[in-house]
């Protein structure tokens, strides 16, 4: 558990994590940095084990409910089974990315049956789904002017283009010229 979480700029956390306290205090705790195997653990099991540990509940405030206890998720981005976040050792999935931690059996389970735990999510091929989402919200996006683009005859004048106007504002450039919309690019262009 990272201990005296005082100059976290001017000391290496990746080196030195023993430096600092930051578990105790957070709820969520997302983790994505760079672990080898003879670099120290952010989190080890005996840590968890302290942390999912029940604590007396405070007292009662309206709309915040008392937990079990002050950690109650973690994302361990850099998806190490075993690594900076020992008591990780399996990595969730996209079809199941999320199961719960139970400090005392020292085991995650994919059932949220579990009174106590602390749920974790660690899908390791999470990057590569960014450009997949980012390539479906677009395609998705696009797909309602595909056939408008089809049926655009590019080899007549810009002002006689039959497509939708979205379509039209669009192109930048038609037979090697700017368009009206962006002929601005040109005063850009000689002003540098």
């Amino acid at each position: 558990m990272l201990k005296n979480f005082k100059s976290i700029l001017s000391d290496s956390c990746h080196g030195l994590p023993l430096r600092y306290a930051i578990a105790p205090y957070a709820s969520v705790i997302i983790n994505g940095v760079y672990w080898e195997q003879n670099a120290a653990r952010l989190i080890t099991i005996p840590d968890a084990k302290h942390l999912l540990t029940p604590k007396a509940p405070g007292p009662e405030v309206p709309g915040c409910p008392t937990l079990p206890h002050r950690l109650i998720a973690l994302c361990d981005i850099s998806a190490d089974p075993g690594g900076s976040i020992e008591f990780m050792n399996e990595c969730t999935t996209i079809d199941r990315p999320f199961a719960i931690y139970d400090a005392d059996l020292n085991q995650c389970s994919a059932s949220f049956d579990t009174p106590s735990g602390c749920l974790v999510c660690s899908i390791d091929n999470m990057p590569a789904q960014i450009p997949y989402e980012a390539t479906e919200a677009f395609g998705d996006l696009l797909y309602p002017y595909i056939t408008d683009m089809l049926n655009c005859a590019t080899d007549q004048p810009f002002d006689q283009l039959h497509c939708c106007d979205d379509i039209k504002n669009a192109i930048i450039t038609n037979d090697g010229a700017l368009t009206p919309k962006f002929e601005y690019i040109a005063d850009l262009r000689r002003k540098r």
